[in-house]
C-alpha cells in the first residue's frame, strides 16, 4: 500500500517534497521519469526546484496516487485552468523547449547523413 508522507503540508520546496515522496514510496527515479516522459538527468534537476510547473506536480500525483495540491503554484492553485505561467514557469518551460529543440536538431543531422550514406550506397550498387 502507498503511503503519504505525513509533513507534505510543511514541506514548500516542491522538488524536495517530491524526490522524499518517491524514496518513502520505493518508487525509483528512473521509473518517474519514465512515467512523465522526461530523462533522469531533468527529473534530478527538478528536484533542486522549489516550484514545479502544476502538469509535472499532477504527473507525480497519477504516479503516487497522493494528492499534492499543497504543492501547486499558488497561481494556479486557486484556477487549475489558467493558462497564465508564472515567469519562473515560463522560463522552465522555455529551457525545456530548448533542450528538445537541441536534440531534434541533432536527430535532424543525423538522419541527414544517414541519408547520405544511402545515397552513396545505392549509386555504388
Amino acid at each position: 500500500m502507498v503511503s503519504a508522507l505525513p509533513n507534505l503540508e510543511v514541506m514548500k520546496h516542491a522538488g524536495h517534497a517530491i524526490q522524499s515522496l518517491l524514496l518513502h514510496n520505493g518508487i525509483s527515479v528512473t521509473h518517474t521519469a519514465k512515467h512523465m516522459g522526461i530523462q533522469r538527468s531533468t527529473l534530478y534537476n527538478l528536484f533542486e526546484k522549489p516550484h514545479w510547473p502544476l502538469h509535472r506536480i499532477q504527473a507525480i500525483e497519477r504516479l503516487t496516487h497522493q494528492d499534492l495540491r499543497a504543492l501547486y503554484p499558488q497561481s494556479e492553485y486557486t484556477s487549475p485552468n489558467s493558462y497564465e505561467f508564472r515567469l519562473e514557469q515560463n522560463k522552465f518551460l522555455q529551457e525545456e523547449i530548448s533542450q528538445y529543440k537541441s536534440l531534434l536538431d541533432e536527430a535532424w543531422q543525423e538522419i541527414a547523413k544517414l541519408q547520405e550514406i544511402i545515397a552513396k550506397f545505392n549509386r555504388n550498387s
